[in-house]
């Protein structure tokens, strides 16, 4: 049979983390702490190679993945297996041998949580970060100079997480004011691919591919995640902190707002995307922190055993036909407000069955 080839796939080498940013529910995950274990995970990636499921593994899904111990072995094993690697990190291990080894591996994507309101400013956080700024701060810098300098292919982005709309306040922050830290960490990236762009002769690519139309889009799609070009190989990714599909909000909202659970609506779960956590659950959303619609275990079912079984198929065709198999489902595309609650299902089947439109929202850098 051939398996159709996913744009996305989820590894979660660790569900552990040693930053505890009040913004992320990792310390309210009730489902086991843990890493991966090594050889289940190399039988997994062998899987996903022998049927042809993706070209590309995403190894973070909650946690610090670098906390792995075997975290390198894995990745050069992937790498070695033909497989494209996007890694998702925080940055507090990249000290020099970390950051030697994560370049000579020739990881396509490697993203930064720079957590700068987090780690400088002790926002958000219900106990003190783990590693000093300075130390954290040159180490990220480091990584993005040794990538120009060694010649890597590496592509680096920085994600920087935005203020969030009133409507999507996360549990325990009333509003995430961070405004004035993003602006200031994006002056700061940008004067270092100034710097790199005068020293490697590379192109300064931030405004000038933000035309008049493309104001107009990120405009009405003001609330989407935004990738910006700093310089070739190097960029900034501004993402809004979400509520982890309406599971994550103020007792506030709660107490003043009934939640509204969508009728219908779409998902691109187990026809483009899908999770696999540390414990080897198979989870179908990418944005599961809880385990909340886990439907199987890679030591009960091999990959390919279970992308053949009913329940995939069962799951799949629901989504293409606008149907929510689950109420985590029905939460994530329900809303707090009528307006919200009509958009989050309309947009979604859209998006979700409409490979165009996908098309366009890449074409403007919005995820």
């Amino acid at each position: 049979m051939n398996f159709p080839l996913f744009r996305n796939i989820n590894i979660e080498l660790s569900s552990a983390c040693n930053f505890d940013c009040v913004y992320c529910p990792e310390h309210k995950m009730t489902r086991k702490k843990c890493f991966i274990n090594t050889d289940i995970c190399l039988k997994i990636i062998d899987e996903i190679k022998d049927i042809n499921l993706t070209e590309e593994i995403n190894f973070y899904h909650m946690g610090e993945s670098l906390l792995h111990k075997d975290a390198i072995k894995i990745l050069r094993y992937t790498h070695d297996k033909g497989l494209r690697i996007k890694l998702n990190t925080n940055g507090s291990l990249l000290d020099q041998n970390m950051r030697k080894e994560l370049l000579s591996i020739g990881i396509e994507k490697l993203y930064i949580s720079y957590h700068d309101s987090y780690v400088k400013h002790k926002k958000y956080v219900s106990k003190a970060p783990i590693i000093d700024h300075s130390i954290w701060h040159d180490n990220i810098c480091s990584i993005i100079r040794e990538k120009f300098s060694h010649s890597s292919n590496t592509n680096i982005t920085i994600i920087l997480f935005r203020t969030v709309l009133k409507d999507e306040q996360v549990d325990g922050i009333k509003v995430l004011d961070n405004k004035k830290d993003v602006e200031d960490a994006i002056e700061n990236w940008l004067s270092l691919g100034k710097e790199l762009s005068s020293c490697y002769g590379l192109e300064f690519l931030h405004g000038k591919d933000v035309g008049f139309s493309k104001q107009i889009i990120h405009y009405f799609f003001k609330r989407s995640d935004k990738v910006f070009p700093v310089i070739p190989g190097f960029n900034i990714n501004l993402v809004k902190v979400h509520t982890w599909n309406n599971d994550i909000v103020s007792s506030e909202i709660k107490s003043k707002k009934k939640f509204k659970l969508a009728r219908y609506g779409s998902c691109d779960a187990l026809r483009d995307s899908m999770a696999i956590f540390a414990d080897g659950s198979y989870s179908l959303c990418c944005a599961d922190w809880n385990g909340n619609v886990v439907i199987g275990h890679i030591e009960k079912e091999p990959l390919k055993e279970f992308m053949l079984s009913s329940k995939v198929k069962n799951i799949q065709s629901s989504f293409s036909n606008g149907k929510l198999p689950f109420d985590y489902c029905k939460m994530c595309r329900g809303g707090f407000t009528w307006k919200r609650w009509l958009f989050n299902q309309m947009h979604s089947y859209i998006y979700y069955n409409s490979s165009l439109y996908r098309r366009v929202r890449r074409t403007f850098n919005m995820q």
